[in-house]
């Protein structure tokens, strides 16, 4: 057997969810491990399931108890026999197959298989975790952007607006942004909100949008009704989560965002399918290539490969940057071709 054959027949008995989650059947999986008996099989289960419990993992998750419905004669006639059966997650088939008889050389194939397909689903859930971070930052620096600019118009100078925003800080978290910054051993210079975690962005980007309406709403004029708006909005921003027993100035700090959208380029691209990128748009910089080789290939893969991927390309001088946006497909060739220069992905 070999291991296309392997990932093929896995794939093959692999079943879907009306959620959209796969799960496989123990009794089919047996089959594809080499397994000819239910009870040998059913007490590698159990093994798996034990090493389940002692990762801290709650086996009952992955190992759901099933049956299937089998018909036999006898001589009364057709009966049907109900044969135990687990649903079993990816997971639970990958520590069935790390427990299995390694003397086999399906088990050995199924176990590359699972850790190959468990890593992608980790990478890709990762970059799916850091993608949400990122919108939520932009959408937070949006709002800040619409803030400062309608507090200008309602007569707050750029010290009283620094004021304001630091006022709504304090009513979120109960600590002054600097001693924030201290906490999270931030730079003074960064922005507190690139190491905050989603839901303090978003918390942020509610209260912030709440002042801007109500400033305009209300036509405040000047620093000090504004600012005890925002406080106001923030005050009640949090109560809302502490309500729901998340406390603003408990919440850990994250990775510095602007480090994460260096990070988000090969590695957790490739967890991703051509499919799933198609729909996606793709950042890469060639500030500055001369490669003329480079630049004809990717002249030609641009005009031979039209499609729904978004390409914005950087290019020119770093004096002179210049960008360039279209559709294409990405092939398997027109990704190797660009992944040195990718940057980011969204």
């Amino acid at each position: 057997m070999t291991i296309k054959t392997t990932s093929n027949r896995l794939e093959e008995i692999k079943h879907i969810d009306k959620e959209g989650n796969e799960f496989w059947s123990a009794r089919e999986l047996m089959n594809v491990l080499g397994y000819k008996g239910w009870r040998e099989f059913d007490k590698l289960i159990h093994k798996a399931k034990k090493a389940s419990d002692n990762s801290a993992f709650e086996s009952s998750l992955a190992f759901a108890h099933s049956h299937k419905i089998k018909k036999s004669k006898n001589r009364h006639g057709e009966i049907e026999l109900k044969l135990k059966d687990y649903v079993l997650s990816r997971y639970a088939c990958y520590l069935i197959a790390q427990n299995g008889d390694p003397a086999k050389q399906e088990i050995a194939l199924a176990q590359s298989y699972f850790a190959t397909q468990t890593r992608k689903q980790e990478l890709k859930e990762e970059y799916e975790k850091n993608m949400e971070r990122i919108k939520a930052r932009e959408r937070l620096r949006e709002a800040e952007k619409v803030f400062s600019g309608v507090l200008s118009e309602h007569k707050v100078d750029n010290k009283g607006i620094a004021e304001i925003r630091s006022s709504g800080d304090e009513a979120l978290f109960k600590t002054r942004t600097r001693e924030l910054k201290e906490k999270y051993k931030l730079d003074p210079s960064k922005p507190l909100a690139d190491v905050l975690p989603t839901i303090a962005l978003t918390a942020k980007q509610l209260a912030t949008e709440m002042t801007t309406y109500k400033t305009k709403e209300k036509s405040f004029m000047g620093k000090d009704k504004i600012k005890a708006e925002h406080i106001h909005n923030n005050i009640e921003i949090r109560k809302l989560l502490v309500e729901n027993e998340i406390y603003p100035e408990t919440l850990a700090a994250e990775e510095d965002i602007e480090k994460i959208k260096k990070k988000l380029n090969i590695t957790e691209i490739e967890a991703l399918s051509l499919a799933e990128i198609e729909e996606m748009e793709i950042l890469i910089d060639i500030t500055g290539n001369t490669n003329r080789e480079f630049l004809e290939n990717l002249a030609r893969e641009i005009k031979n490969s039209p499609g729904n991927t978004n390409l914005v390309i950087i290019y020119g001088s770093q004096e002179e940057k210049k960008k360039l946006s279209k559709s294409v497909k990405i092939t398997e060739r027109f990704f190797k071709l660009i992944k040195p220069f990718i940057v980011f992905v969204e």
